[in-house]
């Protein structure tokens, strides 16, 4: 079988099978059963015709469709860190109370003086001597 190329539409059929398996030859068409256009009807035999003349096929312009859309997704994780500080200062507060006294305390001194006076002795006197 002829390769074809895309913009031709490929053969209907095996043309040379066809003729072997009918019997017939290039021209020659069945007499029964093919139909319309294949010969007078039953009974009548075939029918000699002349040859085909095959050509090129045409080429249509092209039928475009619409261009369908496809879409395709891409989704990307990206992680921002977000850093939010904070501190904390432990204040220990310390408080002094000073408390003041004032003790007080009293002593008491007894002064004793000892005077020793010469009444007209003639002698002088000897302290503590008795006399």
């Amino acid at each position: 079988m002829p390769a074809f190329s895309c913009n031709q539409m490929p053969p209907m059929g095996n043309q040379q099978g066809m003729m072997q398996q009918t019997g017939f030859g290039p021209g020659m068409a069945p007499t029964t059963g093919f139909g319309p256009g294949f010969g007078p009807g039953p009974g009548f035999g075939p029918i000699a015709t002349s040859p085909v003349n095959v050509f090129p096929p045409n080429v249509a312009p092209p039928v475009v469709s619409p261009t369908k859309q496809f879409v395709n997704t891409n989704q990307f994780t990206t992680i921002v860190p977000h850093i939010h500080p904070s501190h904390t200062t432990t204040v220990n507060k310390h408080k002094f109370i000073h408390e003041h006294y004032c003790p007080h305390t009293e002593s008491c001194v007894n002064e004793v003086s000892h005077q020793h006076v010469n009444c007209g002795c003639p002698r002088p006197m000897k302290p503590f001597c008795g006399c």
